[in-house]
């Protein structure tokens, strides 16, 4: 009886955990680029403009060389939408994934359990800008690194940063960057 007991009972345990769901997509690996005929002086004060307006952290400002480095700021992260979602027709095996918000920053995986979804909604990543000349145009790269968690980043500058505790605070989700960020910052900068 006893084994019956701990058996139905180490079933509840493992269904109520709920079904992880990982990223399924590729997303913005790399630097985001782009070309612009703006002079670097155009591209510069724009972006002075866009980091004083939203008064971030400057961790390497130098102009001379074109690089930019952003201290922590934070992001939205949103999550692919999956079978749980009831999508109506099947995507092909190239079609990328569609995600629940198409502006969000991040994407990460998600728990599914008792109909409810489950993921991290913000998060924190590091960014910079590099601008350079080739020839007669600038091509002006940005790119995000180290996105993650808001839990894991709030562990993280407590001090007690271990290789495995960020992941089980946060529940293991590990945060990609969608492109929408880079795509945006390139494109203000360079209007």
């Amino acid at each position: 009886m006893k084994a019956v007991f701990n058996a139905v009972l180490i079933v509840l345990l493992l269904a109520s955990c709920g079904q992880f769901v990982p990223v399924k997509g590729t997303y913005q690996r790399g630097p985001y680029s782009i070309d612009t005929q703006k002079s670097k002086d155009e591209i510069w004060e724009n972006l002075m403009d866009l980091i004083t307006k939203n008064a971030l952290s400057v961790t390497l400002l130098d102009k001379a060389s074109g690089v930019l480095i952003v201290g922590p700021t934070a992001i939205e992260i949103t999550r692919e939408l999956g079978s749980y979602d009831k999508i109506t027709r099947q995507r092909s095996a190239d079609e990328a994934p569609q995600l629940q918000l198409k502006d969000a920053a991040g994407v990460s995986g998600y728990t599914y359990r008792n109909g409810s979804f489950s993921y991290p909604e913000t998060g924190v990543t590091r960014w910079n800008v590099r601008v350079r000349d080739s020839g007669d145009s600038r091509t002006v790269s940005v790119v995000l690194y180290g996105q993650r968690t808001a839990a894991a980043d709030a562990f993280e500058q407590a001090g007690r940063s271990t290789p495995l505790r960020p992941t089980k605070l946060d529940g293991g989700f590990q945060v990609y960057s969608t492109g929408y960020f880079e795509r945006t910052i390139a494109e203000t900068i360079t209007r």
